[in-house]
């Protein structure tokens, strides 16, 4: 936490650090706007992209991503070879987002590698937006001549991270939003592209594109992140796997009789919905710190008062293993603290920071 700031600043809830997630030539996105009055038009203006029609709208094409994944896991099975699920949940999770976010697939899981180098680009944009927003002139240090000439001459790929995602994201979006022809099915990309603000005015290539950025870049590696901590815990926790298991093969039996579980049917599944909470708890999708500047009245937090303007933040990882939140077992992977007291997990859920805290 730092102290220092103007008046000004009151009037923005996000910091600065939130400068370096902007994607030029377009700004800020919803993610990183720091005005409330634009943030909020912003959020309008994407708010059909993410309604739950539209998500029911996107479950044929994530479903189509999953077979894909099955048949390269049957292919697996058949040598014997091992797979890495570090890689392949991530390969899964962008071909997701890319699906929906670009209107086309990477091909991720097809190939069973990396493609263009996107995977390392985010990361390393993540790596360095994520610190750079901490210290004096931000990306300054990185986008400036005398930086970038010694970057593509001498740096790795992570390192040329974020200009390498920027051209290649600015190249992708700009196919589809000056294209004549629309897809036969709507995905979040073309929700972004029809908005309309309430004057009814077009939504500009400006906003589109980093709401699309934020889709593919912190989409895919939180997706990534929690398809993988379920797995880590299924495997730690053979009877939990068994439970799960069982839960699943019953629901199979009585329900259906062909085809995949939909997603609102999993959702009917208290043991999975547990899981999924619960995993998330133990291994947040985002573990740094998201700030926020303290409002004019200041805030008091277990009897400590902190200034206006101050830049605080809180830790994920702690607040998702506070024992007086989640129970004196707080540490310990238990899916079945969702499904003993229901008025107590609306208050452990509403208190559950696995994205991120204060990002609500």
């Amino acid at each position: 936490m730092h102290q220092g700031k103007s008046a000004s600043f009151y009037t923005n809830v996000q910091t600065r650090w939130y400068d370096t997630w902007w994607i030029p030539p377009a700004g800020h996105g919803i993610f990183s706007e720091q005005n409330i009055e634009k943030h909020a038009q912003m959020r309008r203006l994407a708010a059909n992209a993410y309604s739950m029609s539209s998500v029911l709208g996107y479950e044929r094409k994530i479903q189509a991503i999953l077979d894909e994944n099955w048949v390269q896991f049957r292919q697996f099975s058949t040598t014997g070879e091992s797979i890495d699920m570090d890689h392949w949940a991530t390969y899964f999770a962008y071909d997701i987002v890319s699906e929906l976010a670009l209107g086309k697939s990477l091909g991720m899981v097809q190939v069973g590698h990396d493609v263009n180098m996107v995977m390392e680009s985010v990361l390393g944009l993540f790596y360095w937006a994520t610190n750079l927003g901490h210290i004096p002139f931000q990306s300054i240090w990185m986008f400036n001549p005398i930086s970038q000439y010694l970057i593509n001459k001498l740096a790795s790929g992570s390192l040329k991270g974020g200009v390498v995602f920027r051209e290649w994201l600015t190249k992708s979006v700009s196919v589809r939003f000056y294209s004549q022809e629309k897809p036969a099915e709507k995905d979040m990309l073309q929700h972004f592209i029809e908005a309309k603000d309430r004057d009814g005015n077009s939504n500009t290539f400006e906003h589109v594109l980093p709401e699309a950025g934020n889709v593919l870049g912190a989409g895919a590696d939180t997706v990534s992140i929690g398809i993988r901590a379920i797995i880590i815990y299924l495997l730690e926790n053979p009877s939990t796997y068994k439970t799960l298991q069982n839960e699943v093969d019953e629901f199979y039996e009585k329900n259906i009789q062909e085809g995949e579980i939909s997603y609102q049917q999993c959702l009917s599944l208290p043991y999975l919905q547990a899981i999924v909470k619960e995993s998330g708890r133990m291994y947040p999708r985002i573990v740094y710190q998201i700030p926020r500047y303290v409002p004019p009245e200041g805030i008091i937090i277990a009897g400590h008062r902190i200034p206006p303007g101050t830049a605080a933040g809180i830790s994920a990882m702690s607040m998702n293993r506070s024992k007086p939140i989640f129970g004196e077992d707080a540490n310990i992977f238990r899916p079945e603290r969702w499904l003993e007291d229901e008025a107590r997990a609306r208050h452990m859920d509403s208190l559950l920071a696995t994205v991120c805290p204060l990002f609500r």
